[in-house]
């Protein structure tokens, strides 16, 4: 039978979990910012631009808009909790007892928002590599299953969560990390085949059009792996430390929860702030890892009409590409 706890061993767990709460809300206001900054810029170039190049790509920015609300309301609710701390808790003991209360209805409502930021954002890729894959659209399976995966897993955590049972606890922990495995296997799996076939186009016209003009592949290669880069490494990393716990006692399990905390912060804002990155990018045509000017590349995507530049800008923006010979050419887009 494992001895009782110390009083100062309480007072530093119930004081790391404060600090740590409140240190990642504190985030993820600030994410939510960013959020809103990319979401209004994106709404502004597309009614800037002329009405008929706008077909098309009125849903990818409402789902921008649906992603940052949908995210800034997550966070307001969360933040509503450590206020709870502060009216009620006087030491790191009072701190735990109110931890234990939750989730409670706040906690339940922010879970099922993020189930439904998982399927805007991981359905809106996933979405986009049906599209290009339209040859070889088997392809899609894997990271359709993961990604219907990601999302029954997702709902059984928020079912789970709903008993307060402490016998369940390591179960929500093997779920959620379940759950976020899948999620990156998605991302990693329909950015991988996305890339694969841009990277295909690329070769294709690169020895039948000038240089600028099939540029533009890689430069929308590089915005895919730059967006889907630290969504896969903080989930990568937040799934390892959701294993790890399972099974520990809680002595042990004090000295992961700055890690947990960490990686879940930057974890959940990604699931939002990734796929804002893409729509966000492909309007203003900002690659950090392409070294040539970027104002050429960002008015074509900026939906600007005519010529080549409206086909680069269609990539991933457009409705159902088709390579015919060494040329990209588009269909008519879908509203």
């Amino acid at each position: 039978m494992s001895s009782p706890l110390s009083k100062d061993f309480v007072e530093y767990y119930g004081m790391l979990v404060a600090k740590s709460v409140y240190s990642n809300l504190v985030i993820s206001v600030f994410a939510a910012g960013v959020q809103c900054f990319m979401a209004l810029y994106s709404l502004s170039v597309f009614f800037e631009a002329p009405a008929d190049t706008r077909k098309g790509r009125g849903p990818y920015i409402a789902v921008s808009v649906t992603i940052f609300a949908l995210y800034t309301f997550i966070a307001s609710l969360d933040i509503t909790w450590p206020f709870d701390f502060l009216l009620k808790a006087s030491n790191g003991a009072d701190v735990l007892a109110i931890w234990k209360s939750y989730p409670d209805w706040r906690g339940h409502l922010s879970r099922a928002c993020v189930t439904l930021l998982l399927i805007l954002g991981d359905g809106l890729l996933l979405y986009r590599c049906y599209i290009l894959l339209f040859n070889c659209r088997w392809l899609v399976l894997f990271p359709a299953f993961t990604y219907f995966g990601t999302i029954a897993l997702s709902i059984a955590q928020n079912v789970l969560a709903i008993n307060k049972s402490d016998s369940i606890h390591h179960t929500i922990v093997a779920v959620e990390g379940a759950s976020v495995g899948f999620s990156v296997a998605t991302n990693v799996a329909v950015t991988a085949l996305i890339v694969h076939r841009l990277l295909k186009a690329r070769k294709q016209v690169s020895n039948t059009l000038p240089l600028n003009s099939y540029r533009i592949y890689t430069d929308v290669t590089y915005i895919l792996i730059e967006s889907a880069m630290p969504l896969t490494v903080s989930g990568i990393l937040f799934a390892a430390v959701n294993f790890a716990r399972i099974g520990l006692y809680i002595i042990p399990n004090v000295n992961t929860i700055p890690a947990h905390s960490t990686f879940a912060l930057f974890y959940y804002a990604f699931i939002a702030i990734s796929p804002q990155m893409i729509i966000f990018r492909v309007t203003t045509g900002r690659s950090w890892l392409s070294a040539h000017d970027t104002m050429e590349f960002s008015r074509p995507i900026g939906f600007a009409s005519g010529g080549t530049h409206h086909q680069e800008g269609s990539i991933l923006t457009e409705s159902q590409p088709r390579f015919e010979g060494d040329i990209m050419h588009n269909k008519a887009p879908s509203v």
